[in-house]
């Protein structure tokens, strides 16, 4: 472990793991329990039954995840920390057993992520720190249900659930942004089929899931034309000073542009993105959870929509010595594959 991250860190971080699991109570005892409020007995129940749903429709993995339940008192359940050279939006990464290389540190305490991110701006880097209100051990460890999930709308707990289990189900060890689109298609997809198998094609529960996706496409949109202005700047043939300078340029007109619509946004976090610190490491932390979709969704369309199959190919394509090469002859893009 010492190879890609310092003792401490690992140590740091295990004993953060083993805080956060020995604070789990048994769903069956929280439903049980008769201070648990009505609504987040519904939610805890119906996540049970989307999971169930979600092994038995399209084969996503059993696991003892997702069985027990932790408060968060109101705070997220850890934070990530990226960081990006100042003129490149190539990320930083770590090594780690199982996963892989992987583009971010997570911290359990929000002073150690401040206190790596000072570390990382003294090496000169641009680095970012956000929130994350769940993950996946990939079933290494019993994932338990978090306070935050009782407190979302429907169709994010929902896609949360699907999203994470992807994770357990399938991994391609060192490539986070194709694992993530991955999880992202089938959180999206099976979201949208438990909605209407559970509540109807005309609920108000999957009508807000498609308006949240809506939205979640126009911002994305966004993001990602920042960050392909952003590349193709840094590609040019030019001092490093003077890509700083376009950089600038290109954050403060992005900045300016998405003041004129920000208003139309209902989530908070798109509707205040404009006040948070913009640098590579934000913009490319976006970026990495979306630039492979496409090839996902193509796959996805080629099984004729049908989830388990779309998982199947998902799983030989992770047994695969080369997973890229895998994924691109799958869907019929061999010739966007680069030697290595």
């Amino acid at each position: 472990m010492a190879a890609g991250c310092s003792p401490g860190y690992v140590l740091q971080q295990a004993a953060g793991q083993l805080k956060l699991l020995a604070s789990r109570r048994p769903i069956e005892e929280v439903l049980a329990d008769p201070a648990t409020p009505a609504g987040a007995r519904e939610r805890l129940i119906l996540i049970r039954e989307a999971r169930a749903w979600g092994e038995r429709e399209f084969g996503l993995k059993h696991t003892d995840s997702y069985e027990s339940y932790v408060d968060l008192k109101g705070r997220p359940v850890s934070w990530l920390v990226t960081a990006c050279p100042p003129d490149s939006l190539k990320p930083e990464s770590w090594w780690f057993p199982v996963v892989g290389r992987v583009p971010y540190l997570g911290f359990f305490d929000l002073d150690d992520a401040r206190a790596e991110k000072e570390a990382l701006e003294a090496k000169g880097l641009d680095v970012n720190v956000r929130s994350v209100p769940a993950y996946s051990t990939l079933g290494w460890f019993s994932d338990p249900v978090f306070s935050t999930f009782v407190q979302w709308p429907v169709h994010t707990a929902v896609d949360t659930i699907f999203h994470e289990t992807t994770h357990a189900t399938v991994w391609i060890p060192g490539s986070v942004s194709t694992n993530e689109a991955l999880a992202d298609v089938v959180g999206e997809q099976g979201a949208r089929k438990f909605l209407a198998v559970r509540f109807g094609p005309d609920s108000p529960e999957l009508a807000a899931f498609e308006s949240s996706q809506s939205e979640s496409n126009r911002f994305h949109v966004f993001a990602l034309e920042l960050n392909a202005a952003l590349k193709e700047a840094y590609a040019l043939d030019l001092p490093r000073a003077e890509k700083l300078e376009m950089k600038a340029a290109i954050l403060r007109r992005g900045r300016e542009r998405f003041r004129t619509f920000r208003d139309r946004f209902t989530s908070r976090y798109y509707r205040e993105f404009d006040r948070l610190e913009w640098n590579n490491a934000l913009i490319a932390s976006i970026a990495v959870y979306r630039e492979e979709e496409a090839t996902w969704r193509a796959l996805f369309d080629l099984k004729g929509g049908d989830l388990r199959a779309f998982l199947d190919a998902a799983k030989a394509i992770a047994a695969a010595p080369d997973p890229e090469a895998a994924l691109k002859i799958a869907t019929g893009r061999a010739e966007q594959i680069v030697p290595r």
